[in-house]
C-alpha cells in the first residue's frame, strides 16, 4: 500500500516537529501573543514513538523526512532520534531545519548519528536586523556554526531567507552573494501568515518575482533545470557560483499540484496541508497502543482528505496561532 490522495498525489515526505519550544522569538512563526504553558513531557511524542511511527509510514511508502520545531536540537535525544531513523529500512533521506544556535557544537555529531542535510533559518546577515526579526544577539554563533557544517561536510546546506519588506530585502543580493563563495543553497521565502501574523504578511510581505527583479539588477540567473518538480523551491546559479538559489513562493506561484508531504506535530497529531483548515488527527494514542494495523488504516484513510490547495492567494490564513505550534 502507498499513500496517495484523493487527487492522485504520491505522498513520500513527512515533516514533524520534535518541538514547538524554541530559544528564538522570530516575529513571524512565534508571535508574543500566541504563547502559551507548554504540557507535560509525555504528551509529546518520544524517540520510541517516533521510531515506531515511521516504521509505519514506511511500509506506507514514506522515503524523505525533515525533522523540524520549534527548535529541533533543544531535544536532548536529538542525535538518538536520528540514528534510529537511519537505520529504518524505508528512509532514504534525513534532513533537520535549525535555527542555527547549537549547530557549531553539534555539527559533527548530528552528521555522525545520520543525519544527511541542513536548512539553517537565517533571515539577516546583520546583527541589528538579525536581533529585530529574532529578538537574540545571536548572528554571529549561527554563522560559526553554519561554518562548522560546511567543514563537517553535510551533502546539502541550506538557508531559508524570509522576505520581509523594510527589514531584509536591502540584503538580497548579499544572501546571493554568498552563493558565490560558498556551496550554499539559499532560498528566498515569502513571508506566509498564521491567524496572529496576517496583518504583519499585508505590511511586510514582498513577493519573489520582486526579489527576482532586484537580483537581476546585479546577477544573471541561470535556471538549474535539474531541479524542476523536485520540491516547492524554483532554483537557479549565478556565474561561478559554488552554491544556488532558490525561490520558495506559496503565494505568487503556489506549488499544491505536485505537493508530496505532509506533517507530523510535536504532539503526535497528523496535519495534512500546512495552511489547511482540517483539523488535527489524533496519532499518538494508537502509537502508544502499538495498534500498527490501526494506525496504518487511519493514515490511510486520513490522507485522502488532503485538500487540492492552500486558500492563501484569497487572503487567508494558516489555521494555527503559529507556526512554531505545528513545525511549519
Amino acid at each position: 500500500m502507498k499513500l496517495v490522495d484523493g487527487f492522485q498525489r504520491h505522498i513520500d515526505y513527512v515533516r514533524i516537529s520534535l518541538t514547538d519550544k524554541c530559544n528564538f522569538q522570530c516575529f513571524y512563526c512565534r508571535p508574543k501573543q500566541a504563547e502559551k504553558v507548554f504540557l507535560p513531557s509525555q504528551a509529546y511524542l518520544s524517540k520510541e514513538d517516533i521510531e515506531k511511527l515511521f516504521l509505519v509510514l514506511g511500509k506506507l511508502g514514506i522515503k524523505k523526512v525533515k525533522l523540524t520545531g520549534g527548535e529541533p536540537l533543544l531535544r536532548k535525544d536529538i542525535c538518538e532520534i536520528i540514528q534510529s531513523l537511519s537505520q529504518n529500512p524505508y528512509l532514504k533521506d534525513i534532513s533537520m531545519t535549525t535555527n542555527g544556535f547549537f549547530l557549531e557544537k553539534m555539527a559533527r555529531d548530528l552528521k555522525r548519528a545520520g543525519l544527511h542535510r541542513i536548512n539553517v533559518s537565517l533571515d539577516s546577515l546583520k546583527e541589528d536586523t538579525f536581533h529585530k526579526i529574532s529578538q537574540t544577539f545571536s548572528f554571529s554563533k549561527v554563522w560559526k556554526g553554519i561554518l562548522e557544517a560546511l567543514e563537517t561536510g553535510f551533502k546539502q546546506i541550506k538557508l531559508n531567507v524570509v522576505l520581509i519588506k523594510g527589514m531584509n530585502d536591502n540584503e538580497i543580493c548579499d544572501f546571493v552573494e554568498l552563493t558565490k563563495k560558498y556551496p550554499l543553497t539559499v532560498r528566498f521565502i515569502e513571508f506566509m501568515p498564521t491567524k496572529r501574523t496576517l496583518i504583519d504578511q499585508k505590511k511586510y510581505y514582498l513577493s519573489n518575482m520582486e526579489a527576482q527583479a532586484k537580483i537581476r539588477e546585479h546577477f544573471t540567473l541561470i535556471s538549474n533545470l535539474s531541479d524542476i518538480h523536485t520540491g516547492p523551491s524554483r532554483y537557479y546559479k549565478v556565474d561561478q557560483g559554488q552554491g544556488r538559489i532558490g525561490f520558495i513562493s506559496p503565494l505568487s506561484h503556489n506549488f499544491c499540484d505536485r505537493c508530496n508531504r505532509i506533517r507530523i506535530t510535536a504532539k503526535g497529531k497528523l496535519r495534512l496541508c500546512l495552511f489547511g483548515d482540517n483539523d488535527e488527527i489524533e496519532l499518538l494514542h494508537l502509537i502508544r497502543s502499538k495498534a500498527d494495523e490501526e494506525l496504518q488504516e487511519l493514515i490511510l484513510k486520513s490522507i485522502v482528505k488532503k485538500p487540492l490547495r492552500h486558500s492563501l492567494e484569497n487572503g487567508g490564513a494558516a489555521n494555527v496561532e503559529s507556526f512554531v505550534s505545528i513545525g511549519g
